[in-house]
């Protein structure tokens, strides 16, 4: 089970992928090169840092997550592939920068956080777990279980209201977040990092 840092454990996957790329590339594979680079992957937690989800795929009904959709990613899909760990992606696109479109967008949010906390409290709590923090992946990975992790990748959710912000990570969690505000003059969208702590 790795011990090291999360950056050198990214540098470590990089490397990996590198060399079965390489591998790939040359228009055969070295056996050596490709049993090196699979040990490395064996070794480390392999982590997708960017999985869209549609929370209709979220529920007790079938076909649902944990099973094998035509999705890019699903848990059959996940143990199959030695994919340990997702940032589900909390992504709702550009809307209108109102009271209706902040609370549209907030809404679209709060349903993708229950959809994952759907698949890992309720329809497969044995094969997938949320890591609040960064060393919960590690412990999550060695107990043999998947990792999910959300990202929170669009900043009308919180741009609406701090205590908006504050809700989207309420289950088991606080919310810390920094925004800077559209500009009418410069038309820029806002940009605004959140992140969720126990």
């Amino acid at each position: 089970m790795w011990k090291g840092s999360v950056t050198t454990l990214a540098r470590v996957a990089v490397l990996a992928s590198l060399a079965i790329a390489s591998a790939g590339a040359q228009g055969g594979t070295d056996p050596a090169l490709e049993a090196k680079a699979r040990a490395i992957h064996d070794r480390v937690i392999a982590l997708d840092t960017h999985v869209d989800i549609d929370p209709r795929n979220f529920t007790s009904q079938h076909p649902n997550y944990t099973d094998r959709l035509s999705t890019q990613v699903n848990l059959p899909k996940m143990l199959e592939g030695g994919l340990d760990a997702v940032f589900f992606s909390i992504y709702v696109g550009q809307g209108p920068l109102t009271p209706e479109g902040f609370k549209s967008a907030y809404d679209a949010d709060m349903e993708k956080f229950a959809a994952v906390h759907t698949l890992a409290e309720q329809l497969a709590p044995d094969k997938i777990e949320i890591a609040y923090r960064a060393d919960d992946i590690a412990k999550i990975s060695a107990k043999g279980k998947k990792v999910a992790l959300m990202g929170v990748e669009t900043s009308r959710t919180s741009r609406s209201s701090m205590s908006g912000g504050r809700a989207t990570c309420r289950s088991r969690t606080t919310a810390t977040a920094r925004c800077r505000t559209r500009t009418p003059a410069s038309g820029t969208a806002c940009g605004c990092t959140m992140g969720c702590r126990r």
